[in-house]
């Protein structure tokens, strides 16, 4: 999300781990995009799936930090609760390499619905040629026993994109589409997924442009 999902309310449809992770920058742009909001340097898109009643949700900004201040904060999951929509926690469940862990995060959700929670699989690759940073992450299931009074996410997957820029800036697109798992309206979900990623991305820029906030490069 993503690690923190963030990247929670807003994933696209399940696919395949090798299908998936082998052309994520792609799976964007070839989507087509509807503006839903815009607001603090931040822009939100939707775009309908195939055979899903979840739209898919698309949010840009670019950030005045290194790419490395943007990864570093995405993968810091004590900051989750800081800047990640609704987070109520997150934790590192098994840590495989440097670029691949298991990241179990909580969601609160509004009266009366129930906490959602989710353990994703996560993968950082970063392209030699032209230095973009992208992470994929897909909802796992059996892994790990479903928590008390939370409905486990188990369909949804989820994409960062980091573009480091020529004048020192960095472009970030947060992209995902989610089954939010028991009791929840479809209209509900689809306004709450664009509603998750503009917060998210605006506390994610605010938190990027405090300096006692930055991670180093």
């Amino acid at each position: 999300m993503t690690k923190t999902l963030l990247l929670l309310l807003s994933c696209l449809p399940v696919l395949s781990l090798s299908a998936y992770a082998s052309s994520p920058s792609q799976i964007i742009n070839d989507a087509e995009w509807t503006l839903k909001k815009s607001a603090d340097g931040v822009k939100v898109y939707a775009s309908t799936i195939a055979n899903s009643k979840h739209k898919a949700v698309l949010a840009t900004t670019t950030v005045e930090a290194s790419p490395q201040q943007v990864i570093n904060l995405i993968r810091d999951t004590q900051t989750c609760t800081q800047w990640v929509y609704r987070c109520k926690s997150s934790k590192i469940y098994k840590a495989v390499n440097a670029q691949e862990e298991y990241i179990y995060t909580s969601i609160r959700m509004p009266f009366p619905f129930s906490n959602r929670d989710i353990l994703a699989h996560i993968k950082w690759t970063t392209n030699p040629d032209t230095h973009v940073t992208v992470s994929t992450g897909i909802a796992t299931k059996g892994i790990l026993e479903k928590q008390r009074h939370h409905s486990r996410i188990e369909n949804a997957t989820m994409i960062w994109e980091i573009t480091p820029q020529d004048n020192g800036q960095t472009t970030i697109r947060s992209y995902g589409h989610i089954d939010p798992a028991g009791e929840m309206p479809t209209w509900l979900s689809n306004r709450f997924s664009s509603k998750a990623p503009l917060n998210t991305m605006i506390k994610l820029r605010k938190l990027l442009a405090s300096t006692d906030k930055k991670a180093p490069i």
